[in-house]
């Protein structure tokens, strides 16, 4: 599972206009690549860790995930 929170830079106790401002962001720093499959990799990087924790339906199935996976 991808740290959708590093990714995006942002702490888990960010709020939702935390997460959206980083992403913006995050997406904007992809103008500065100048390969076009390294952009494309790191965008479709970006808008999955966003997906995952964009809504506090689909971020709190993220949280559930990650304290799941740090019980094994």
């Amino acid at each position: 599972m991808i740290n959708a929170y590093g990714i995006l830079k942002v702490s888990r106790e960010a709020t939702s206009l935390e997460i959206q401002t980083a992403y913006n962001e995050r997406t904007e720093e992809l103008d500065s690549i100048e390969s076009t499959d390294e952009r494309k990799r790191k965008s479709e990087l970006l808008q999955h860790a966003f997906q995952m924790i964009s809504t506090p339906e689909r971020r709190a199935d993220y949280e559930k995930a990650l304290k799941s996976m740090s019980r094994h």
